[in-house]
């Protein structure tokens, strides 16, 4: 029969499933499937697995009672395998990979950090701390014929913006990373001028002296960088679908605007527009209020998994996104 994969745990892994259950309409028990020093926790399926609301939380459900006692190499939601068999040799064959990938994150957590500047800020900073910029910004004001100003200003600004955010996040890094056993940048995405990931011990050493060097970085900043920190698990494995495989500008006035000013701000719209879109917040919002209507009578049965059915396809294309861009 047909598996549902959620996670490969080390054999000792106490794997507290009870009181759970899997994906799927008959809510499946959960169970592991042994092989050597290795387990993977598994529940049948006996159809195709599709990403409604419930079987999303209930992914998420097993991985978070995964985490509580340990570190898992938890897998994206979808994940299938033909049968026990298929999942106890791909254990045995990428045993080495998936040891060495459990000792690395055993005992860890890992970090996200996220770091902005808020545009109005920033620009509003430059004027007031470089009299270059704060000159050429008044001769513009005060109607100068000259447009190779307005140019020399977009460039300083643009030049400078990148500076300060090079500055921050060397200065963020700096401080985090000597606390974590591994970190990997990533290319930041919307308005973030960093995208951090780091994998940090358990304990007071690791995750509380973390945490204090955060408090400490907001605490310590008033310079209006938004530092964000959350935790997650590791995704450093991955099965296919159908069969197993191995690891895987408000300061100025819209015609005083400098034109590499204007490609900057037009750039960070775009960005923000981007996040926007892959946020799933709002798309679980709106799964509640869905509900909510049907339960009210609002809507009738056809009408919610119309409507359900789109709003799961958007949590699917936000998952995807956000796996090729961490």
């Amino acid at each position: 029969m047909p598996v549902y994969v959620y996670a490969v745990t080390l054999g000792d892994h106490p794997c507290r499933l009870d009181g759970i259950t899997g994906v799927g309409s008959g809510d499946a028990p959960l169970r592991t499937v042994p092989a050597g020093d290795l387990k993977a926790v598994v529940s049948d399926v006996n159809e195709e697995v599709s990403p409604r609301r419930r079987d999303l939380v209930a992914h998420q459900a097993v991985q978070d009672r995964l985490l509580e006692d340990g570190t898992p190499l938890p897998l994206q939601f979808g994940y299938t395998a033909p049968d026990d068999d298929a999942v106890r040799q791909v254990l045995k064959e990428q045993a080495d990979l998936y040891l060495g990938a459990l000792e690395r994150v055993r005992g860890c957590v890992e970090y996200n950090v996220k770091a902005s500047w808020d545009e109005e800020d920033i620009l509003r900073r430059i004027l007031e701390e470089s009299p270059s910029a704060r000159s050429l910004n008044e001769q513009i004001r005060a109607g100068t014929d000259d447009p190779r100003l307005a140019l020399e200003l977009g460039q300083y600004v643009a030049d400078e913006v990148q500076q300060r955010h090079s500055d921050a996040a060397a200065g963020i890094v700096d401080t985090l990373v000597p606390l974590a056993r591994e970190h990997a940048v990533h290319a930041p995405t919307g308005e973030d001028f960093l995208n951090l990931s780091l994998l940090v011990p358990r304990g007071a050493d690791g995750e509380g002296a973390f945490q204090v060097a955060h408090a400490d970085l907001v605490a310590g900043g008033g310079t209006g960088v938004d530092i964000r920190v959350a935790a997650r698990c590791r995704r450093t494995a991955s099965w296919r679908r159908g069969g197993a495989v191995g690891l895987l500008g408000k300061l100025f006035t819209a015609p005083l605007i400098p034109a590499r000013a204007v490609v900057w701000v037009a750039q960070r719209v775009a960005d923000k527009a981007e996040a926007e879109y892959y946020d799933p917040a709002p798309v679980w919002a709106e799964l509640r209020l869905l509900e909510r209507r049907l339960a009210d009578g609002e809507i009738d049965e056809e009408a919610f998994e119309v409507q359900e059915r789109f709003l799961l396809d958007r949590l699917m294309e936000i998952e995807e996104f956000h796996h090729r861009n961490p």
